[in-house]
């Protein structure tokens, strides 16, 4: 439902440019008011790319309705949505104390990743915007980006097809975020690199911190694993040479902690897909895990040191650190 919602609130706006563009052209030719040859050629590119965008965007509507057909009250629901959307539009007070953007199509482009269908096809124009428009304000992306990006979603959909034991359908939706997320993570490394190496302040960019599984299982059942998580988060963000470059990572950094989570949560049946998404994203981004356990060890007895200084529960004896998914990821790497 709220896939269609977005949809149409998206389609909606690309037809208020669809009208600028068009008036611009308009005056433009009547000589009220004269565009540049430059500013002529990009209403007229920006005028038929909006126009392909809504065309996709209604054929993705209709495919969704298809399939969400079981709500008799659907066309209400969505017109009643828009109309809110245009109340908040056009009161300049509550717009004013809204500090989310008007008219963000980052977030309801986003919004359709949790509804829709795995048998609706998304092209490669969508993609690239639900890949680029959440992070394009924060980083610079290269021109090699959007090949890239089709190389890991090719590479990735390939290999797991050979993955057995789990119904690749209920993972559909989120082959598409983990395809973003590492393109998404990969830009963000490329930036911090490359403004490393131009500002003299800055030292060469080091190895990323290593994680380590247990974290992300533990994280709703332990303050620690919070703790701990929150910590190495913390090194990556140390790492950032601008503002800009931070806030990308703490949204690269949640859409990463729900794949993972996600991913752990589905236990053993989902080993290998995890194993794989684990893989790519130390082949992109030279991220791992830590599975030295000398260092999980390490770790352990920080840990332990942090619960006595703090005055905190202590940890359970048998507490296990070496999670059952390290070991089957060792196991794949020996």
């Amino acid at each position: 439902m709220k896939s269609i919602i977005s949809l149409e609130k998206i389609k909606l706006d690309l037809q208020e440019h669809i009208k600028l563009s068009k008036k611009q052209l308009k005056e433009h030719e009547s000589g009220e008011n004269r565009l540049s040859i430059v500013a002529a050629a990009s209403a007229e590119e920006n005028l038929e790319k909006n126009k392909a965008l809504v065309e996709k965007y209604t054929m993705m509507i209709d495919e969704i309705t298809k399939l969400d057909g079981s709500d008799p009250n659907i066309k209400e629901k969505i017109e009643e949505s828009i109309d809110r959307k245009k109340y908040y539009q056009n009161n300049k007070i509550r717009l004013e104390n809204d500090k989310v953007k008007d008219n963000d199509e980052k977030i309801d482009i986003f919004m359709i990743l949790d509804e829709i269908k795995e048998d609706i096809f998304i092209e490669n124009e969508i993609l690239f915007d639900m890949t680029f428009k959440r992070i394009e304000h924060y980083l610079i992306i290269s021109s090699d980006a959007k090949s890239e990006l089709l190389e890991i979603k090719k590479d990735f959909m390939n290999d797991i097809k050979d993955i057995k034991g789990i119904y690749l359908n209920d993972f559909s939706m989120l082959n598409i975020k983990i395809v973003m997320v590492i393109s998404q993570f990969k830009i963000l490394i490329d930036n911090i690199k490359e403004s490393r190496l131009e500002e003299k302040n800055f030292e060469e960019f080091p190895e990323l911190p290593k994680f380590e599984n247990w974290w992300i299982e533990e994280l709703f059942e332990t303050h620690l694993a919070y703790f701990t998580l929150t910590d190495w988060k913390n090194k990556i963000t140390s790492l950032c040479c601008t503002q800009e470059q931070k806030i990308a990572w703490e949204y690269i950094f949640t859409k990463w902690v729900f794949i993972k989570k996600f991913l752990s949560n589905k236990g053993k049946v989902a080993y290998e897909y995890h194993f794989m998404f684990d893989s790519y994203v130390h082949n992109y981004i030279a991220l791992e895990e830590e599975t030295d356990e000398n260092n999980i060890e390490y770790t352990k007895q920080n840990i332990q040191k942090i619960i006595k200084s703090q005055n905190l529960k202590p940890l359970d004896e048998n507490y296990e650190f070496s999670t059952n998914h390290l070991k089957y990821k060792k196991e794949m790497l020996k």
